[in-house]
C-alpha cells in the first residue's frame, strides 16, 4: 500500500480512477515531481457494495505517476460529460482520471502543462480537440 505524503500540492481535487470493471473515488494531487491519486475507500467492503453487477473491488487503490513519465495527455468524455483526462506514460501504461467538472479538467491540464514546461520537459503532448470515430 502506498503511503508517501505529498508535502506541497500545486493542484488538488476530487476525482475517480477508472479501470476496466472498477471505478475508485479519491483525491488527485499534483506535486512538483509526481501525480498522486489516493483512494477514499474507508473499508475493504465499500468497493463490494456496488449496484452494478460484475463490478469488483478495485485492484489499485492508490497511484503514483512521476511527471517526467507523462508522454501524452488527452481530454476525454466520461458518461457524455467532458470531465475526464487520459494520461499515457513512458512505460506504455495509461491512466483514465475523471474530475468533478469541466473547469477542474481545464485547471488540472493547465497546472500539469506548466509544471512540465517549468521542468524543461518538452517531450509531452496535449490533445484538446480529438474527434472520436
Amino acid at each position: 500500500v502506498f503511503e508517501k505524503p505529498t508535502t506541497t500540492a500545486a493542484w488538488r481535487g476530487a476525482s475517480s480512477l477508472v479501470k476496466p470493471l472498477s471505478v475508485c473515488r479519491g483525491t488527485l494531487e499534483i506535486g512538483r515531481e509526481e501525480l498522486v491519486f489516493r483512494s477514499t475507500l474507508e473499508k475493504e467492503d465499500d468497493a463490494q457494495n456496488s449496484s452494478w453487477p460484475g463490478v469488483r473491488k478495485p485492484a489499485t487503490r492508490n497511484l503514483l505517476v512521476q511527471l517526467r513519465d507523462i508522454q501524452e495527455v488527452y481530454f476525454r468524455r466520461y458518461m457524455l460529460r467532458p470531465v475526464a483526462v487520459e494520461l499515457f506514460l513512458a512505460n506504455r501504461n495509461s491512466c483514465f482520471l475523471v474530475l468533478d467538472s469541466e473547469s477542474a479538467q481545464r485547471s488540472f491540464i493547465k497546472t500539469t502543462e506548466s509544471l512540465l514546461r517549468r521542468r524543461g520537459s518538452h517531450s509531452f503532448r496535449v490533445f484538446r480537440n480529438v474527434k472520436s470515430c
